[in-house]
């Protein structure tokens, strides 16, 4: 960054008071408003070399969620836990291979919000039985006989193995 004359005669001026400490204090030319506005902007342009990298600056950081920097915090949640729910979260974290808090923390919400119903709140079981036809098989027979929709059949064989296990 260049100063110009004026700039460099008042540098002068003032370096040459401070250096004296029985200095007298001069005046100085003052900005407000629009005008100390553009003087700022202006600084930062000469100083980042263009006006993305000013945003980027004076934006602060990106947010999560893909908007720009400048677009407004990213929204947060916070919540007490206990020790061992924590020790468990992080467990399960680490075998994800996530390192930090926050990332485990989105993970777990993306989950939870993708993995239940909005409408009834209830929790969206995802089997994959693709690569397992027998179990398909017995299932589709099962459903046939019963005259019901395969996932409901399922959904029914789970509840009744979680009630007469608990």
């Amino acid at each position: 960054m260049t100063l110009t004359k004026k700039e460099q005669e008042r540098y002068a001026a003032l370096a040459a008071i401070e250096e004296q400490p029985e200095g007298e204090p001069t005046g100085g030319e003052g900005a407000h408003g629009a005008d100390a506005a553009a003087i700022g902007q202006q600084m930062l342009l000469d100083a980042l070399g263009s006006p993305e990298a000013v945003q980027k600056a004076v934006g602060g950081r990106p947010r999560v969620d893909g908007q720009k920097a400048g677009a407004g915090p990213s929204p947060t949640l916070r919540a007490r836990i206990g020790a061992q729910q924590r020790t468990r979260f992080l467990n399960a974290a680490q075998t994800l291979g996530i390192t930090n808090d926050s990332d485990a923390l989105r993970t777990a919400v993306e989950e939870f919000t993708s993995r239940h119903d909005p409408a009834t709140g209830r929790y969206v079981l995802e089997v994959d039985f693709s690569n397992r036809p027998a179990i398909m098989e017995q299932l589709l027979r099962l459903a046939s006989t019963r005259g019901t929709d395969p996932s409901e059949t399922l959904k029914d064989l789970l509840a009744k193995d979680l009630l007469e296990n608990v």
